[in-house]
């Protein structure tokens, strides 16, 4: 829950969690693509925020992958099931991005 959502907001320093920091990371990209000028102070300062928010993140996502994806994989395999494989890449990436 911590890693997709981020810490509880009455802790200490609330960490951000990944959901939040793609959001925040997809709606500056839609700024800065509809943008016919090089970027504003605002937006540049919004950039650093969002770099900030996953260098914050990361470290949970470390976690997840050493301590909580093994034991997903072994339920996932218990249950005969395929394991999650991180260096898998998609079966269904599309060839170009999101036009909206």
């Amino acid at each position: 829950k911590t890693l997709l959502h981020g810490s509880e907001p009455k802790a200490a320093k609330p960490l951000p969690g990944i959901d939040e920091v793609t959001a925040e990371a997809t709606q500056l990209y839609g700024e800065l693509q509809q943008a016919d000028a090089a970027p504003t102070a605002a937006l540049l300062e919004a950039s650093h925020h969002v770099e900030s928010e996953g260098k914050e993140a990361l470290p949970g996502w470390e976690e997840f992958k050493q301590k909580e994806l093994p034991a997903l994989n072994t339920v996932l395999k218990s249950g005969h099931r395929p394991a999650v494989d991180l260096n898998k890449p998609p079966d269904n990436m599309p060839e170009q991005g999101d036009e909206d």
